[in-house]
């Protein structure tokens, strides 16, 4: 991959932990990386779901299959009403949402 790549930033929210989600496109605008990074001591579990992300989009993964098993999984952080119910959760919400 080039060294300059286009991506956004999603700032979302999982119980009382913050989650700033950045997913970033190759030079065809296909998804090709996702980094995470948490508060509240969460980094570890968000650097590991991102990094296992990206591997899957950059090795052919579709997107859709990321997404159908990283989103509804309920563990801590728990999400409140209206958010994603944990962290895998909100990656799998912000991917869906990239491909819209």
């Amino acid at each position: 991959m080039k060294a300059t790549r286009h991506g956004r930033t999603h700032k979302i929210e999982v119980g009382h932990v913050t989650l700033y989600i950045t997913v970033n496109r190759d030079s065809t605008g296909k998804l090709r990386e996702v980094f995470c990074k948490a508060n509240e001591g969460y980094q570890g579990d968000a650097d590991g779901l991102a990094e296992l992300s990206s591997l899957l989009l950059q090795h052919g993964c579709p997107p859709e299959k990321l997404i159908r098993h990283l989103r509804y999984r309920r563990y801590v952080p728990n999400g409140l009403p209206g958010q994603p119910c944990s962290i895998s959760d909100a990656i799998g919400t912000i991917i869906e949402r990239e491909l819209k």
